[in-house]
């Protein structure tokens, strides 16, 4: 073994923080906290074998080094290899790139929105798009639930998120009945101030002031999301918001607008789309904003907060991050 050589896996990759760093192991979409002592150890794996490593740490740090390269293995995020054996395992390709013009889509379901809505799902079929998160801001929305789920039956839609507050007469059986044996459904967020029970692994309640800190919201370990993140904000990136007025938009959050859905052809809403002013921010990754460039969650953090562009030409945030202790404290 001393004369072996370690080797973290391919989809197991350190990332550095201020106070502590992580290993995201992008197969098995989790992250492992570790100190930035062992971050930096990593470093010294492709030039040191086992023996040196123990040599390079000296007597004082023997079982420090013994328990970091103990941890790596059992942890099964890394293995060893006899010498010259490493460059049969290359490290795992950055580049990202998806064939849709958006990818994912924000809408917002209403009295307005409503009427259009098999001109909204042509466009969506159009541009691509496969991950729908859908708001639904009307009376009888079990029924709009129900239009919208029978409109996108041949749709290339993968996944849909359904935000929808709660009445006080709706039976939470109708949903359960409705979306639980729907593959394309991936969650039903119901909004409630009541406390509510239902058996659908589907299902989230919370109340509408608590909404926007869930931790599943925010956080993801994958390979897509990883290596989308190294040049783009997986936030803002290929993503289409439209209003509950029709307006069309990046995201809820930002400012610039595009027209309205109800007054562009498809082909406008793709010239709209390739425009560079509603590109924005789809290229500010975290590693050019100040706040989140040495945080150990920059690759799998969803942010939503703005990126606003400084004097010195940084970028930072206007408001302080929950997203990181949210993390924390339910960890």
């Amino acid at each position: 073994m001393n004369e072996q050589y370690i080797i973290l896996y391919a989809n197991c990759i350190p990332v550095k923080g201020q106070s502590k760093s992580a290993i995201y192991d992008l197969q098995r979409n989790k992250i492992i906290d570790i100190p930035n002592d062992l971050y930096d150890f990593t470093h010294f794996f492709d030039t040191h074998n086992v023996s040196e490593l123990y040599e390079l740490g000296g007597a004082e740090n023997y079982e420090t080094v013994h328990e970091y390269i103990q941890f790596l293995i059992e942890e099964e995020v890394a293995f060893l290899v006899d010498k010259g054996q490493q460059k049969l395992f290359p490290t795992l390709d950055m580049i990202w790139d998806y064939p849709s013009q958006i990818t994912n889509m924000i809408l917002e379901i209403s009295d307005l929105t409503f009427p259009v809505l098999n001109k909204i799902i042509e466009g969506i079929i159009s541009l691509g798009c496969e991950h729908l998160y859908i708001r639904i801001r009307m009376e009888d929305p079990i029924e709009v639930l129900r239009t919208i789920l029978h409109l996108l039956e041949t749709a290339p839609v993968y996944s849909i998120v359904f935000e929808v507050e709660l009445g006080v007469h709706q039976k939470i059986k109708n949903y359960e009945t409705l979306i639980d044996n729907n593959n394309r459904v991936d969650t039903l967020f119901l909004l409630t101030n009541e406390i509510k029970k239902t058996n659908s692994k589907k299902i989230i309640f919370s109340t509408p002031k608590d909404f926007i800190t869930r931790k599943e919201r925010f956080f993801r370990v994958n390979i897509s999301l990883f290596t989308e993140a190294q040049r783009h904000n997986v936030y803002f990136n290929r993503k289409l918001y439209i209003d509950k007025e029709g307006t069309i938009k990046n995201a809820p959050e930002t400012k610039e607008t595009f027209g309205k859905i109800t007054d562009v052809s498809n082909d406008e809403l793709y010239d709209i789309i390739k425009s560079p002013s509603f590109q924005k921010y789809w290229e500010i990754n975290k590693d050019l904003i100040t706040e989140c460039k040495t945080c150990e969650y920059r690759y799998m953090c969803i942010d939503n907060r703005l990126p606003v562009l400084r004097e010195n030409r940084t970028y930072s945030f206007e408001t302080e991050c929950k997203i990181k202790a949210v993390h924390t404290i339910e960890d």
